[in-house]
C-alpha cells in the first residue's frame, strides 16, 4: 500500500511539471504557425486544439497534481523514502502551473486581444488607402457597391488584392490566398457605398463587422482617418447613417 501511495507521489510531481510545460510549447507551436507559410496550409481546428490545451487541459493537469500530491502528504508514512518529498514537490508544481494559467487568463489573453484589435484597424487602413487609390482613378467616387461587393471592386481592380486584408484576426473566417470573388462568408468588414471625395470628412465609410470584437470596433472615415471605438453602441460614432443600418442588417442575420 505504501508503495503505491509512493508511485502516487511520483505521478503527482509528473503532472504538475507537464502542466507548468504546456504554456510555453503550446505558444512555441502557435508563434512558429503564424509566423511562417504555415498559417496560410494549418486547419483552423489546430488552432482551437492548442487553445483548449492550455485553457482546460493543462489548468486540469495542475489541479490533479496538487490534488493527488495533498493526498499522498496526509496518508502516505514517513518510512517511505522521499514519499513526502514527492509529495509536496507534486503539490508545489501543480499550484504553480495553477497559478501560471490564472494570470495568462487575466492578463496575456487581453494582451492578445489588444494586438488583435491593433492589427484590425490595420487592415481597415490598407483598405482605406485602396479607396482612396481607386478614387484617384474614377473621378474622386468611392466603390458603388456595399459591403462584399465593394470591397471586391477594390480586390479585382488590384487596388488591395492580400484577401487577407479583408478578414479581421478576432475572427475564425479565413481568406483564401485563391479566391474568384471576395464574399460575405470571406470578408469581416461592412463598406456603404455612395460617398466621394467631397464628402463630409467625418462620415464613416467602413468599419467591423458585428461580433468581431467585444464593444469594440473600427471606423474608418470619408477623409483616410480611422479610429478605435470602446462601447456597446460604437457604431453610432461613424456618423452614417446607411453604415448603421447595414450593422443592424448584420445584427439580425447573425440572431445577436
Amino acid at each position: 500500500m505504501n508503495e503505491k501511495k509512493s508511485k502516487l507521489a511520483i505521478l503527482s510531481l509528473g503532472l504538475g511539471i507537464l502542466s507548468c510545460c504546456v504554456l510555453p510549447i503550446v505558444f512555441l507551436i502557435d508563434h512558429v504557425i503564424h509566423k511562417t507559410w504555415l498559417e496560410h496550409v494549418t486547419p483552423i481546428f489546430i488552432g482551437d486544439l492548442l487553445y483548449f490545451s492550455v485553457f482546460f487541459v493543462a489548468p486540469l493537469m495542475g489541479i490533479s497534481a496538487f490534488i493527488l500530491g495533498l493526498l499522498n502528504l496526509i496518508k502516505i508514512k514517513t518510512e517511505i523514502k522521499y514519499g513526502k518529498k514527492i509529495a509536496i514537490a507534486g503539490m508545489l508544481t501543480g499550484l504553480v502551473s495553477i497559478v501560471t494559467y490564472v494570470v495568462f487568463l487575466f492578463f496575456v489573453q487581453n494582451a492578445r486581444e489588444a494586438a488583435r484589435r491593433s492589427n484590425c484597424f490595420g487592415n481597415l487602413k490598407q483598405i482605406s488607402m485602396a479607396i482612396r487609390m481607386y478614387s484617384m482613378e474614377y473621378k474622386d467616387m468611392f466603390p458603388d457597391k456595399d459591403n462584399a461587393a465593394g470591397f471586391e471592386m477594390l480586390r479585382s481592380g488590384g487596388y488591395l488584392e492580400c484577401t487577407k486584408m479583408y478578414t479581421c484576426p478576432s475572427t475564425k473566417n479565413k481568406s483564401s490566398r485563391d479566391v474568384d470573388a471576395l464574399t460575405d462568408e470571406t470578408v469581416s468588414y461592412l463598406y456603404a457605398s455612395g460617398l466621394n471625395e467631397s464628402s463630409d470628412h467625418d462620415i464613416g465609410i467602413a468599419c467591423d463587422k458585428p461580433g468581431n470584437h467585444k464593444n469594440y470596433g473600427n471606423i474608418i472615415f470619408v477623409d483616410g482617418h480611422g479610429k478605435g471605438f470602446s462601447a456597446k453602441d460604437w457604431i453610432n460614432s461613424c456618423n452614417n447613417p446607411k453604415l448603421i443600418e447595414l450593422y443592424r442588417k448584420e445584427e439580425q442575420m447573425k440572431g445577436k
